[in-house]
């Protein structure tokens, strides 16, 4: 009887963390980031950051703004940005923040973001860079990118996504396809 007790217990001590972990990039930002909605438009994300500025590519438009403000205890500069990404439609749907530090700092960030979200990612090196993506969690993801310079300033970023706003699909016929 003590034997099955053991095995049932440890089997339990295992399926906590993966139990309390799930659904966590979900229920962090699944609603959106920094007091925005996902979907909010560009009017919005500038009433929140009137400093920023507006870049617009291939007819997606970002708005990008200096922050320094302490995100997971990570002390950021004043250089640090915030850069808000929109779709087609001009709702946010995406939030990348900029961090500057060192290899070290970089590699404890991603020590930080495990703790939170969870372990099971796999970086992958991508040319120059390291990215660390973890699964998507009901439309929800997060990806880390590190520049690979193992000495000095080192950029890197932490980027939110979301889909689970978009009601439309697009058509692959519309599309071109």
């Amino acid at each position: 009887m003590k034997k099955y007790l053991v095995i049932i217990i440890s089997i339990a001590v295992l399926l906590v963390p993966a139990i309390t972990l799930a659904g966590t990039i979900h229920d962090t930002f699944g609603d959106g980031v920094f007091g925005l909605k996902w979907g909010s438009s560009i009017e919005e994300v500038k009433e929140a950051f009137p400093d920023g500025k507006e870049i617009e590519t291939s007819g997606f438009k970002s708005y990008i703004v200096k922050d320094s403000r302490t995100l997971f205890g990570y002390e950021r500069k004043d250089s640090d940005e915030i850069q808000f990404g929109f779709d087609l439609e001009g709702r946010l749907g995406g939030v990348t923040v900029t961090f500057a530090g060192t290899a070290t700092e970089s590699g404890l960030f991603v020590f930080i973001l495990y703790s939170y979200f969870g372990k099971d990612v796999t970086p992958v090196p991508v040319g120059k860079i390291m990215k660390t993506e973890w699964p998507d969690d009901n439309g929800t993801s997060i990806t880390m990118i590190q520049d690979l310079k193992f000495s000095g300033k080192r950029k890197f970023s932490l980027t939110i996504f979301n889909r689970a706003y978009l009601k439309n699909h697009p058509v692959k016929t519309e599309l071109g396809f």
